[in-house]
């Protein structure tokens, strides 16, 4: 059986004769979006020459900004040693940058601890005014280029020649040598 569907030739209707605002071809304009509009034109020689430029921008702007970020942490080390200069006991010889392990995602983050460090390697804990100062400090460093530059002022334990066992047993990966203290290290030239 076949259905009766009424349809618009059948009903002898002439359609829409232009009193809807219809558009003739020659009138339309279509606007063509760039990359930045969102569209990606199809990969071709010009989309891989735009690639590669990114891909170096990338790496510069990374290199940049590690250099920066190398900058900076040697700021604050130099800040952390001049507060220490003013705040630390009189047998205190660097701060020691001791880990405390938490469940953190980067190793380098559990570099928290600060604590004053005597020419005999013995540790003390810091008071509350100086902890916040030097961790005000500390917190500018930027911990992740540590592992991948070498930076002025931060010194690992076994190569700052003060005795390590003590170092090692409170977990003190770095010292910074207090400024125009008789702790034996080299303090940075950018110090004087």
């Amino acid at each position: 059986m076949m259905s009766s569907i009424v349809r618009k030739r059948e009903t002898g209707e002439k359609g829409n004769r232009g009193e809807f605002g219809s558009v003739t071809r020659g009138e339309a304009t279509v606007a063509v979006g760039t990359a930045a509009d969102g569209v990606t034109p199809p990969p071709g020689p010009d989309f891989e020459q735009r690639y590669a430029a990114k891909r170096q921008e990338a790496i510069r702007a990374f290199q940049r900004y590690e250099m920066l970020s190398v900058e900076v942490n040697e700021m604050a080390i130099d800040s952390m040693s001049r507060t220490a200069a003013d705040q630390a006991p009189a047998d205190a010889v660097a701060i020691g940058i001791a880990a405390e392990y938490d469940e953190l995602e980067r190793p380098e983050d559990t570099l928290r601890g600060i604590r004053w460090v005597r020419s005999d390697g013995s540790i003390d804990e810091l008071d509350d005014a100086t902890e916040t100062l030097l961790g005000d400090a500390w917190s500018d460093v930027d911990r992740s280029v540590i592992p991948w530059h070498q930076h002025a002022g931060l010194i690992e334990r076994g190569d700052s020649g003060l005795p390590v066992e003590e170092l090692a047993r409170e977990d003190v990966e770095f010292v910074i040598p207090i400024r125009c203290r008789d702790h034996g290290m080299t303090e940075p030239s950018s110090w004087q």
